[in-house]
């Protein structure tokens, strides 16, 4: 079992050090904001390969051309597409992965690399009540934020599935989810958002049994970064039509409880905290680390899994309900850890 001593966590990161695996990632939603953040994190912790994917492909090749200047040695490729749209998605595709198998087979040397995926890209669709909402931006909403996400995942894993199995492979896939506190607690108008980050949730887990059923070396995380200052959050202020919801985020920002981006990165998929206990891979999950708008001490919850069964009861077993005197979320609100 993991320990806690105040806010350190008895495990070690994975960081890339002498002897960790070559790692080659892709990032989607990379144009910009916390997905930007993401890919100059992972440029710094000396990541081999990067392959950024984004609609914006101005902003794109902005992204690109910071990791590139964080590390002499990366190689970054950015692909300018739209995952909400399939047929834009499905000529995507090809491009990226061979780009990521070239990546992978460059890697050689007899060790071990890792491919790291990370589900960054979404947006928020219309704020709204489920009834004022539409056909057609609710199936826009589904597409990008979920379909899209389950088509690259598919191709990945029919690409580079069958390299990471077996006890001698030379390949680990990790896939990330970037969720949400949305997944799991309900607000007013934002039923597109909090129902398709629920669902991805549940891929990250499908997929996870998937890969241990076939013997692939496959695991999956879902992470919540937290209510950071960013553009959408900035949406959310500006278009959100629930009073109540709209002067919640407003308070959070003029209060200055949002959580920082780069903060958030610090703790973030890229510094994923392993263990090892009897063998046996396990994560340990910093659950929450809530601050009472009362004052109350924080406290930070932590929980540890092994072997794929550490889901929604035993990670949320200690999430606060819903309340005024809990506001602030200051790194990662919930993680669900699906091991192989």
């Amino acid at each position: 079992m993991a320990e806690r001593a105040g806010f350190r966590l008895q495990a070690e990161a994975a960081r890339v050090v002498p002897g960790s695996p070559s790692r080659v990632a892709l990032v989607t939603g990379a144009s910009r904001g916390y997905g930007r953040a993401l890919c100059l994190a992972l440029a710094r912790e000396g990541a081999r390969c990067l392959a950024l994917i984004a609609r914006d492909g101005a902003q794109l090749e902005e992204t690109a051309e910071a990791c590139r200047r964080l590390s002499k040695d990366l190689q970054c490729e950015h692909f300018a597409g739209d995952l909400g749209k399939l047929a834009e998605l499905e000529s995507l595709l090809e491009p990226v992965l061979r780009y990521l198998a070239d990546a992978v087979a460059s890697c050689g040397g007899g060790g071990i690399c890792e491919l790291l995926v990370l589900h960054n890209s979404g947006s928020l669709g219309r704020m709204d009540y489920v009834q004022n909402l539409g056909a057609q931006e609710t199936g826009a909403a589904v597409e990008l934020n979920l379909t899209g996400v389950m088509v690259l995942t598919q191709a990945l894993l029919q690409r580079f599935g069958p390299c990471a199995k077996g006890g001698e492979a030379s390949l680990r896939i990790r896939v990330v989810n970037i969720s949400s506190l949305l997944a799991l607690q309900a607000m007013p108008c934002w039923s597109l958002y909090a129902t398709v980050k629920a669902a991805r949730d549940m891929y990250m887990k499908s997929l996870a049994a998937d890969a241990k059923s076939c013997g692939f070396d496959v695991r999956t995380l879902s992470w919540a970064p937290g209510p950071m200052q960013t553009e959408m959050l900035q949406e959310v202020i500006d278009t959100c039509p629930d009073p109540e919801v709209r002067q919640q985020f407003q308070d959070m920002q003029s209060q200055g409880k949002l959580v920082e981006v780069d903060s958030s990165v610090a703790r973030s998929p890229c510094q994923m905290i392993r263990s090892e206990k009897e063998g046996r891979r396990a994560l340990v999950l910093c659950l929450s680390v809530w601050q009472s708008c009362s004052q109350e001490p924080e406290q930070e919850d932590v929980a540890s899994g092994v072997s794929g069964e550490v889901g929604a009861s035993a990670a949320r077993g200690r999430l606060p309900a819903q309340s005024p005197e809990i506001r602030r979320r200051r790194s990662g609100a919930h993680i669900d850890y699906y091991d192989v």
